[in-house]
C-alpha cells in the first residue's frame, strides 16, 4: 500500500503541513496553560536542589569529577569565574574596610584594592600568572597589615591600662 500525495493533503493532523512552511505556532491559550502547569511545580525546585546538594566533601569531589568529565568545567569557569571571583574579592575588601573603620587607618584597604584588581586582571584579562600571584600576595599582605593594626589598637585601648 503506497501513500499518495492526496493522502497527505487530506490528513487531519495539524503538525503535517504540505506547503513546506514552518509548523503552526501555538495558540496563546496553549502557552498560558503550559505556564500554569509549570508554575504548579515551581515550589518543588528548592526541594530538588536540596536533594542534589552534596552532603560531604567526597560528594563534592564526585560532583566536580562528573562535571569535569563531561567538559562542564570550562563552561563553569567562563560563566561563573569572574562573577564569583569578584564577589569573593568584594567580601574580602569589605572585611578590610570594616577593620579600617575600627583602626582609623585606610592604607590596608587601598593595598587590598590594588591586590584585588591585580588578581582579577591577572586571572581574567591578561592571563598572566605573575600578576595573579602578585595580586594575591598584595591582598594577603593587606590582610596581615590590617590585623596587625587592629591588634595594636585594641592593645593600646584595653580597659586594664591606665593612662
Amino acid at each position: 500500500m503506497a501513500i499518495t500525495d492526496t493522502a497527505i493533503i487530506k490528513s487531519p493532523s495539524p503538525s503535517r503541513c504540505t506547503c513546506g512552511g514552518a509548523a503552526p505556532s501555538p495558540r496563546p491559550s496553549d502557552v498560558a496553560a503550559l505556564a500554569r502547569r509549570a508554575c504548579r511545580h515551581l515550589p518543588l525546585v528548592p526541594a530538588v536542589a536540596l536533594v542534589l546538594l552534596p552532603k560531604c566533601p567526597l560528594c563534592v569531589a564526585a560532583y566536580l569529577g562528573i562535571l569535569g568529565s563531561v567538559g562542564a568545567s570550562a563552561w563553569l569557569r567562563e560563566a561563573w569565574g569572574l562573577p564569583l571571583g569578584a564577589g569573593l574579592l568584594a567580601f574580602a575588601l569589605g572585611a578590610l574596610a570594616l577593620r579600617a573603620l575600627r583602626s582609623q587607618d585606610h592604607r590596608p584597604p587601598l593595598l587590598g584594592l590594588a591586590g584585588a584588581a591585580a588578581l582579577l586582571c591577572g586571572k581574567f584579562i591578561l592571563d598572566a600568572t605573575p600578576v595573579l600571584y602578585g595580586g594575591a600576595a598584595l591582598l594577603f599582605g593587606a590582610s596581615l597589615w590590617s590585623v596587625r593594626l587592629s591588634t595594636r589598637r585594641t592593645a593600646s585601648t584595653s580597659p586594664g591600662q591606665q593612662r
